[in-house]
């Protein structure tokens, strides 16, 4: 079991106290020294914390090898960029560090560098800190590392042996994707955290039909959209479900008060969105009009080949009508989920990003392929939904993103909802009728 309360209290206190101590000597002392000190000192803590909170000796391990892991990685590309290139670091994460260093002498500047919201808080968190780039990294390494506890407190609410516990822990903990993004100077790590937050909420919601949890679970997407508006499709998801889903018969309820409701607040976002289109930040740029009344096929065309490079994929294919778009759309959320395809390797790198990426991604549908019956018949409606949430944020993603890197980026953020449905038929297989602790579900 894991105390979730005792967690949060540690990471903010650390949290809290680094920034504190860094803001008091930013002065005086050398940045990078204060940095390597506060690395150092707080992943001792952090692993005295490991070894004290978890009860279970594998457990204890797996956590473990994953944060050392994340420092690694971390020292590996902060010190080590000349010897060897981290996937993922470079041109984002340099305009990242520079944005945040312009913003912190001037906070003004906000106002004009508007890439995305992570700049403003890298600028105001070296505006506390001075320019401390190791420690800011750092700070990923902590909300990594935050997110894994969060993950094993989801798992505790779930009837499960404790293999299934571990197996899960892993193929979260280990996927590469995350452990690189808790290391380097990328917002994907912080949106995770976020959404996994909003997941944990959600799922207690789901058991308790309590609105508290409700409300944090809104609150914890919306900070996630925060850093990426993409985000904001799983905000969608999540009301569609509040509204409709009657928790105590598992079951969907479309009764006139709660249809009227819905069409209410989709008018009232709909006339938000229509009086300020800027809401959409230019991520969903293909569904806005524009002044040569282009169709959205049209659109898309004009879009298409924008990013140009290697990895671009289905960028032969022709669009003629509404029908070829719409048989187009499914093709581009499976190339967004599985790519880089095995068919297009076209070396080294696609392999490689086989065996960290897609892999994962195969190995977690082959598994919900193959159980497809949970996931279909009777009251298997959880599953549905944590499925549901995953593909449609992913076709949100997908009908932006034009190339593997940016396809794995962006899954990334949504992992643990793929994760979370092979979660669910696990524990339907395992209980049948008592998928969590204490609360049956027919």
């Amino acid at each position: 079991m894991i105390n979730l309360k005792l967690t949060e209290k540690f990471f903010l206190i650390i949290l809290f106290c680094s920034l504190f101590t860094s803001f008091l000597f930013k002065s005086f002392i050398n940045n990078e020294l204060i940095s390597n000190i506060l690395v150092a000192f707080n992943s001792l803590l952090i692993l005295l914390f490991i070894f004290l909170s978890i009860k279970n000796d594998i457990a204890k391990f797996l956590i473990f090898i994953f944060f050392l892991l994340r420092v690694f990685l971390l020292y590996i590309d902060y010190y080590g960029k000349a010897i060897v290139s981290i996937l993922h670091s470079g041109g984002d994460t340099e305009r990242f560090y520079i944005w945040g260093m312009l913003i912190s002498k001037d906070l003004s500047l906000m106002n004009e560098i508007t890439y995305t919201r992570y700049t403003d808080f890298l600028g105001i968190l070296y505006w506390i800190i001075g320019d401390q780039r190791l420690f800011s990294q750092f700070i990923n390494v902590i909300l990594g590392t935050w997110s894994i506890f969060v993950l094993y407190k989801i798992l505790d609410l779930f009837s499960f042996k404790d293999s299934k516990k571990l197996f899960f822990l892993a193929i979260y903990g280990l996927y590469p994707q995350n452990i690189i993004f808790s290391s380097i100077l990328l917002r994907e790590g912080l949106i995770q955290f976020f959404f996994i937050y909003s997941i944990y909420f959600f799922t207690k919601w789901v058991m308790t039909n309590d609105r508290v949890n409700m409300f944090k679970s809104i609150i914890f997407v919306l900070l996630s959209s925060l850093f990426h508006s993409g985000m904001i499709i799983s905000l969608l998801v999540y009301v569609y479900i509040f509204l409709f889903l009657d928790v105590k018969k598992n079951r969907f309820n479309y009764s006139l008060k709660r249809l009227s409701l819905f069409f209410l607040l989709f008018g009232m976002s709909f006339a938000v969105i229509a009086n300020d289109s800027s809401i959409l930040n230019g991520k969903f740029s293909i569904l806005q009009t524009d002044e040569n009344n282009q169709s959205l096929i049209e659109k898309y065309q004009s879009n298409s080949g924008i990013e140009e490079g290697g990895s671009t994929y289905l960028k032969g294919y022709k669009m003629n009508s509404a029908v070829d778009f719409i048989t187009f759309v499914p093709l581009k959320l499976i190339y967004f989920i599985l790519s880089p395809m095995p068919y297009d390797v076209r070396g080294l790198g696609d392999i490689i990003a086989i065996l960290i990426d897609s892999s994962f991604y195969y190995f977690l549908i082959y598994k919900i392929i193959r159980s497809r019956k949970i996931v279909t018949t009777n009251f298997r409606i959880f599953p549905k939904i944590f499925l549901i949430l995953f593909l449609t944020v992913s076709l949100g993603f997908a009908l932006g993103t034009e190339n593997s890197g940016t396809a794995m980026r962006h899954r990334a953020k949504i992992y643990p909802a793929l994760i979370m449905v092979v979660v669910l038929i696990e524990s339907i297989k395992q209980n049948k009728k008592s998928i969590w602790d204490g609360s049956k579900i027919i």
